[in-house]
């Protein structure tokens, strides 16, 4: 009677204590990878931060050359300009000076014909 019921409710509270060793296990075993898993994520996220942090300033480095890049750019166009404009005068004294020898040469030549024929000689 009385000892097969203590002993029967025995069984039942040890099969319990089983049962709740077992889960205590087991979320012993979930809190272990559940930190795992966090520590994880943070040296992914401390990872980010890093990488974000390098790009960024990657840009910035860029940036500041594309800056330096387009100073630059301009500097060369306002010489090149300024080459072009030279260049150009350069041209139109060239011509003004081969006009003026052209011009020099006819005058020459126009004389140096008369002053032959007047010494007899053909042109």
């Amino acid at each position: 009677g009385e000892a097969e019921r203590l002993r029967t409710e025995l069984e039942k509270r040890g099969k319990e204590l089983d049962e709740t060793r077992g889960e205590l296990k087991r979320s012993r075993e979930d809190l272990t990878d559940a930190k795992r898993e966090l520590e994880d994520m943070t040296v992914a996220r401390e990872k980010l931060i890093d990488e974000f942090n390098r790009l960024s300033q990657e840009l910035t480095n860029e940036r500041e050359k594309n800056v330096a890049l387009v100073l630059d750019m301009n500097e060369e166009k306002t010489k090149s300009r300024s080459l072009g404009e030279d260049v150009e005068a350069l041209r139109e004294e060239l011509q003004r000076n081969a006009a003026a020898a052209f011009m020099e040469r006819q005058r020459k030549g126009e004389g140096g014909k008369d002053r032959g024929a007047q010494n007899g000689e053909s042109g």
